[in-house]
């Protein structure tokens, strides 16, 4: 064991040779003082032939039906089973988050950490955890006796919830009453727990377009209104939705968050990750496997192909889906997993923005931050399998850890 390097045996320009059997000569036979390097034991030895002692291993945990760890934004997550759990730096483990039914997708997005395992989906601030996404209020509309200046006619009525930090959820379905002269409108609901008022909305007579008409604590219901106030809209909300079922991953992007199921991404409204609406889709023509941002666009991985998609000038605006166009950067299975890591860590990349990798039957794919790819075939070496999960190590330069999962 190596305790203190205090010689340079380099340098080795190409770092370890693992493509030349190890059998081969060390010293090319021409130059004769050109060493090439095949095989380095319990040390890790740089491009320039310094050598660095390799840490040892040890199981970070043992358990039952351990699904994955993350670090995601200083924070180190270890989900066993059905429950999260929150390792801090003196291994002290806190649970955060119960009755998973599957393995998580997990991200950070503006100030929170956001995960979803297809059914259950969370939000971690600090150390509280709360529901991402807020439930579709059920609510009761009749007309009732209390003196009204609103005319006699049908009316429609829904409404949404909205949580401690004004996030607002998706509307119900239109709710009917006839009212006859001289009646008002009365609206009731239990608010479901993840929500503390309800944002009521109703429409003129005989009109199907519904606008606001006030938002309400659990206290202040049922809310019975004879004229429709004269307040400010809020966001509109109409055909949106939380997070969805099934989805199979979620990444966050500038302003917005994505999740992808089946063959097509979702995106959210800007700044509200609680919000999709359905006409913010990307359609592929094979399922999607796995996800990746970069700095200019993000890829998307798919059982036949990987594409690059970009906001491009003068196709639309960031609000608006038609500025966002897919570009078909490699045919062929992407696998699921996929690692996004500085640039520097790969230096024959030549950026030092963050890249995007990804597994393909030609070896590892690198996803670069102009949405063009690089084919890291004979680079890197590994088996078929299903699943794969990348990770950089910084024991020597130019190491990638690719865990295999069948």
């Amino acid at each position: 064991m190596i305790k203190e390097n205090t010689t340079q045996l380099g340098p080795f320009p190409l770092g370890i040779d693992n493509k030349h059997n190890t059998r081969d000569r060390v010293f090319d036979q021409v130059e004769g003082n050109l060493p090439r390097l095949t095989v380095a034991t319990n040390v890790d030895i740089d491009s320039d032939g310094w050598i660095r002692r390799r840490r040892g291993v040890t199981t970070a945990r043992t358990g039952t039906n351990i699904e994955g760890a993350w670090l995601v934004d200083n924070r180190f997550f270890i989900q066993e089973g059905s429950v999260l759990y929150e390792r801090d730096s003196s291994g002290t483990e806190t649970s955060r988050v119960t009755g998973l039914s599957g393995r998580i997708s997990i991200t950070k997005h503006a100030d929170a950490i956001w995960l979803t395992d297809g059914t259950n989906h969370k939000v971690i601030r600090g150390t509280s955890v709360y529901n991402w996404g807020l439930s579709i209020p059920t609510i009761t509309v009749t007309a009732s006796s209390t003196v009204s200046s609103l005319e006699a006619g049908r009316y429609l009525v829904q409404a949404s919830c909205t949580d401690s930090f004004g996030n607002e959820g998706p509307v119900s379905a239109l709710t009917a009453v006839t009212l006859t002269a001289g009646q008002s409108i009365s609206v009731s609901c239990t608010l479901p727990s993840d929500a503390v008022s309800l944002n009521i909305y109703c429409s003129k007579k005989d009109q199907k377009e519904t606008t606001f008409v006030g938002q309400k604590t659990q206290a202040q219901l049922p809310f019975v209104f004879s004229t429709f106030p004269n307040e400010a809209d809020p966001p509109v909300t109409n055909n949106m939705t939380g997070p969805w079922s099934n989805t199979n991953g979620i990444f966050s992007f500038r302003a917005w968050m994505f999740m992808w199921r089946d063959n097509f991404v979702a995106r959210s409204e800007a700044l509200e990750p609680h919000l999709f609406d359905p006409i913010n889709i990307f359609q592929f023509e094979d399922t999607v496997t796995t996800c990746a941002p970069v700095l200019n666009g993000f890829f998307v991985g798919t059982n036949s192909g990987l594409y690059f998609v970009a906001d491009l000038p003068g196709l639309g605006s960031d609000q608006d889906t038609t500025g966002w166009v897919p570009f078909n950067k490699y045919k062929g299975k992407i696998y699921p997993g996929s690692k996004v890591i500085g640039g520097t860590k790969i230096p024959s990349l030549e950026t030092r923005e963050n890249v995007a990798l990804f597994v393909s039957d030609d070896g590892l794919i690198a996803g670069m931050p102009d949405g063009s790819v690089r084919i890291l075939n004979g680079n890197y070496e590994f088996t078929t399998a299903s699943r794969y999960s990348i990770e950089y190590s910084d024991s020597s330069i130019d190491q990638l850890l690719i865990g295999i999962v069948s």
